[in-house]
């Protein structure tokens, strides 16, 4: 599989990371850190993520971080893996969904 990360979902992690890192800096690296091994278990195996509950399609899915309030959204698509958005749970809900279609 191809796994392709919408540029705006790669600027919305480095965001976080940046937001975390001026609260504490080695914060900002673990949200980094996470976000890369995230993207590396999408690649590896996407089917074993769930999901997306918000959106009723059978190709979204979500992966969340294990320490922070954010998730890699992704969609399956044939061959390929799109990665939409790294995105805040508690906030602004599907607001990448103009993405779609768009990598």
């Amino acid at each position: 599989m191809k796994l392709i990360v919408h540029p705006d979902a790669e600027v919305e992690a480095l965001d976080a990371a940046l937001y975390y890192q001026d609260i504490e800096p080695s914060l900002g690296d673990d949200v980094w850190q996470q976000y890369w091994k995230v993207i590396e278990a999408i690649e590896e195996r996407p089917e074993r993520f769930p999901l997306l509950e918000t959106i009723h399609t059978q190709t979204i899915r979500r992966a969340r971080l294990s320490r922070f309030p954010y998730m890699v959204v992704y969609e399956v698509v044939e061959n390929d893996v799109f990665v939409l958005a790294f995105a805040h749970t508690a906030r602004k809900p599907n607001y990448w969904r103009i993405r779609r279609g768009r990598l």
